[in-house]
């Protein structure tokens, strides 16, 4: 059976038994029906509905300017790059040995 999530628990708190970011941005297990949300364990199925459960993530906000403000590497540079595909030359034919008939 699970247990409710406590509303007033701070989500960054690590739950007993687990070390600090065990499971990354996930705080919860809500209902896809109703939208119950249940402590991150091994639950499948709503104790409200009986609905499926999915993991309910809590990420940080990103801004444009943060992501400006980011590490210059090949993904960044990749507007000023040439979008133009380098011509190849075709591969060298090969001949086949001949066989005696």
């Amino acid at each position: 059976m699970s247990t409710l999530l406590d509303e007033t628990a701070s989500t960054t708190t690590p739950r007993k038994g687990l070390r600090e970011g065990a499971f990354g941005n996930a705080r919860a297990l809500a209902c896809r029906e109703c939208g119950h949300e249940v402590e991150l364990g091994p639950s499948y199925a709503c104790p409200e509905c009986f609905g499926p459960l999915e993991v309910a993530y809590d990420f940080p906000t990103v801004t444009a300017a943060e992501i400006a403000a980011g590490p210059r590497n090949s993904w960044s540079a990749r507007s000023t790059t040439s979008t133009t595909p380098t011509p190849r030359s075709p591969p060298p034919r090969t001949r086949r040995p001949s066989t005696p008939a």
